[in-house]
């Protein structure tokens, strides 16, 4: 509540309204006394007949004024000196809510609200200073109802006491009060919900000069509202923001054309520390109604979009990264909108296929259904049907066409992204990779475990030769000398049994033939040769391992390398060497797997031995051993601690590596916990790998 000093509006009890009465008949013939001496009897009874009629018509209008006085739509107070209401109206009474009489002799403190208590002394107090002041008061009614009244004062002299008092009028202002509390409420939750929302709120007028800065905006730019309220909206600008911001709001005002208002606009703000950050703008303009350009305000929504500009800039590197791994993994994708039967191919696709991506709209379906080579046609198709039938993944590795004519593999995996309320697919995504190399080493693998397993029967088809012809061979030649010695026998007692002789003969002949064959046939076994060419051992060993990972042989065992490195070259047999190689590990993992370990090592070491002449390999495991008289025997034909073996391998395995020119040997492990098997390759001539 303020107080200002107003004139008082005329009441019938101020002293201009005072002056403006008709004048009592006395005083009109008092400058006259001395003339009514002289005055006859008729004009006496005149003159007094005349005085009543004016007395009569000024006690109408006193009773008149009196009536407007207090039936007035605004509320007459007097008050003396102390405070004390002297005189008032019946309009006074309603505003306060008491009976007229209550309020004679009553201080008017006694109805103002006690928070207007300061404000009504103050105005009563500065009536001494001032003849006119006026204030806004709620009262206190007797009937408890909520009352406004506006109070405007002055100071006024008693014409018979002289003494000065102080009339008041008071305006019923309950009802304006009540809608500027209404709006000042709503004015709170609106800046409430400015304060308290979450992006950058600013008003601006129209010189630039800011008029509200909320908290989100405080914490944005780190200034307060201090600090910005009352100073140039461009204090938060970076160059050339700063410099251009005057003239944008010069050419708004003057063409009032707008370029940014009502549109959403990305700019730089800068912080109190100098800072600079992107911003999302938005702004707003309205008038209040005020003359001219003074009425027109802005508005700026502004929200920090640091996080998002980081976040997009993520997306991109994130993107850029994919692309990258894309093409260094040769991976491509496709995305299928099944009901509109588009596919969206990447770049990829159409790199396999030697096709021009530009004419990627002239490509259909059925064209695309077609490239499928038409032995893998009809399963690819079925596997698809069954995945949009159902559900799971879409798995395929079938045969594409090329442009130039040749089928090249490709691995291709699809699932369902998105089906509608009926559960029919809508998009299927998936991913596509070219695995011809795969499919052509798995070629080739296929193609060296049928050498193996060639290799493997011949060696023990030699084997199973040698050792029989060796058998045989003893008794054939037994046999040989005793017919020679019964031909002699007869011979020397000249039996003349021409029939036994020839049959003796004949005999001798025949057991002589047998013996030969055998003996040809074990000189041709032991005359074989191996065909031998400069290997990296390194190499020959890790490919073996890598067969036995993918076979799936190792299960949880380990293979642990100790390779020397700059190792020579070695002359050998590839694929005799990796026989060789892969029964002595299978060997070493079914003796830990018969020992009932399922996980442990197998320790394969490489150093050279003879004064680097050989390169010797080590294949240490952990099973449960050999006993001291079979470290020689397991490289016997037929020999086995298995039970289920051949007992070939190992003198196959034997037979390999001294064909080569090196040696294969055996011996327990300390502890007698394993076994560990050595063998020798020469190294070629003067080569390193």
């Amino acid at each position: 509540m303020t107080t200002k000093n107003n004139s008082i509006d005329s009441s019938p009890l101020s002293n201009k309204t005072a002056e403006n009465h008709p004048q009592p008949a006395e005083k009109k013939l008092k400058p006259k006394v001395d003339v009514l001496e002289n005055l006859s009897r008729e004009e006496a009874s005149s003159l007094v007949h005349e005085l009543q009629v004016q007395n009569q018509k000024l006690l109408k209008k006193q009773t008149l004024y009196f009536d407007l006085f207090d039936q007035a739509p605004v509320g007459y107070l007097t008050l003396n000196s102390k405070g004390l209401i002297i005189e008032s109206n019946s309009t006074a009474a309603k505003l306060l809510g008491v009976k007229k009489t209550a309020m004679e002799k009553k201080s008017l403190s006694d109805f103002i609200a006690p928070e207007h208590q300061d404000i009504f002394n103050l105005h009563f107090q500065q009536l001494f200073y001032g003849s006119h002041s006026s204030c806004d008061l709620r009262v206190l009614r007797a009937d408890n109802k909520q009352c406004y009244i506006s109070l405007e004062s002055a100071m006024v002299t008693d014409d018979k006491s002289e003494q000065a008092n102080k009339r008041f009028i008071a305006s019923d202002i309950t009802k304006r009060k009540r809608a500027e509390i209404k709006l000042q409420n709503k004015l709170s939750r609106l800046q409430a919900m400015v304060n308290t929302a979450t992006n950058a709120i600013i008003t601006i007028d129209c010189r630039g000069i800011v008029l509200m800065f909320n908290a989100a905006a405080e914490t944005m730019f780190g200034y307060s509202a201090r600090d910005i309220v009352g100073h140039k909206i461009n204090r938060i600008m970076p160059s050339p923001y700063f410099e251009e911001h005057d003239t944008y709001i010069a050419n708004y005002l003057k063409t009032g054309q707008a370029k940014i208002i009502g549109k959403q606009r990305e700019i730089n703000g800068q912080r109190k520390d100098g800072s600079i950050f992107p911003l999302s703008l938005n702004i707003a303009e309205f008038n209040d109604g005020g003359d001219g350009d003074d009425g027109l305000f802005f508005t700026g929504i502004l929200q920090d979009i640091s996080e998002r500009r980081r976040a997009e800039e993520a997306i991109r590197e994130s993107e850029h990264r994919l692309a990258l791994v894309l093409h260094a993994s040769k991976l491509g994708f496709w995305d299928w909108d099944i009901l509109n039967h588009q596919t969206i191919y990447n770049t990829r696709w159409y790199e396999m296929l030697g096709l021009k991506e530009q004419n990627a709209d002239d490509y259909s379906e059925q064209f695309f259904t077609s490239l499928i080579h038409k032995d893998d046609r009809e399963r690819v198709l079925t596997k698809l049907k069954q995945t949009l039938e159902g559900s799971g993944l879409f798995q395929s590795e079938h045969r594409l066409l090329h442009s130039d004519g040749h089928y090249f593999w490709i691995q291709e995996n699809g699932m369902i992204v998105k089906r509608n309320q009926e559960g029919q697919p809508m998009r299927m995504v998936g991913s596509f990779v070219d695995i011809s190399e795969r499919k052509l080493q798995e070629q080739h693998k296929r193609e060296h475990q049928h050498d193996y397993e060639r290799l493997l029967n011949l060696e023990v088809a030699n084997q199973t030769i040698a050792a029989i012809a060796h058998e045989l061979n003893q008794p054939l030649n037994a046999a040989a000398s005793y017919t020679d010695a019964a031909q002699r026998f007869l011979q020397k007692e000249q039996i003349k049994d021409k029939k036994s002789l020839y049959a003796l003969e004949q005999s001798v002949q025949q057991i002589k033939r047998a013996g030969n064959v055998v003996h040809e046939l074990f000189s041709f076994l032991n005359a074989r040769e191996s065909i031998t060419t400069p290997l990296g051992l390194n190499n020959v060993i890790t490919n073996v391992i890598a067969l036995l990972k993918d076979d799936g042989f190792l299960g949880d065992f380990k293979i642990k390398l100790e390779l020397a490195a700059s190792l020579p070259l070695v002359m050998a047999n590839d694929l005799q060497l990796e026989k060789v190689l892969t029964n002595l590990i299978r060997n070493g993992v079914e003796a830990m797997n018969d020992a009932g370990l399922d996980q442990g090592s197998i320790v394969v070491t490489v150093t050279t031995a003879d004064n680097n002449s050989y390169a010797l390999v080590s294949i240490c495991d952990s099973g449960p051993g050999l006993a001291s008289e079979s470290t020689q025997k397991v490289f016997e034909p037929f020999y086995s601690t298995k039970a289920n073996g051949l007992g070939m391998g190992l003198a196959i395995s034997r037979a390999l590596i001294e064909a080569q020119g090196g040696q294969l040997w055996c011996q327990e492990n300390e502890g007698g916990r394993g076994v560990t098997f050595y063998l020798t390759i020469p190294f070629a001539a003067e080569t390193t790998l």
